[in-house]
């Protein structure tokens, strides 16, 4: 299970157009990618854009935009070599348990 925090900043960001409309789809379809566990989201932009019935060029370029809003990052594990996505966890947070939404923020910090 997913929670989520206080929506109404990304929601002005939105409606001032900092972020588009479809930017806020594809945060939804990351979501339902989301390991509800850890919170990694392990999908490519070629995944989410056939999940949205959209273009791929598009989607990086919403991936981007929410990247530079700080609700989104890639994450690239130097141990394992993993690569994934984590959506801001102070916005959207697993159901993971103390210690796993402690090393979420401070991934999302060091990336």
């Amino acid at each position: 299970m997913l929670q989520l925090s206080d929506l109404s900043g990304t929601v002005e960001l939105i409606a001032q157009r900092t972020l588009q409309p479809r930017d806020a789809a594809v945060m939804f379809a990351l979501m339902s990618h989301t390991s509800t566990h850890s919170g990694k989201i392990s999908v490519t932009s070629a995944g989410l854009a056939q999940d949205l019935q959209m273009q791929e060029a598009d989607i990086r370029a919403s991936l981007s935009r929410l990247k530079r809003q700080h609700l989104l990052r890639l994450i690239s594990n130097r141990a394992t070599g993993e690569r994934y996505y984590r959506l801001n966890p102070w916005l959207v947070r697993s159901s993971a348990k103390g210690g796993l939404f402690g090393l979420a923020c401070k991934e999302f910090q060091e990336a």
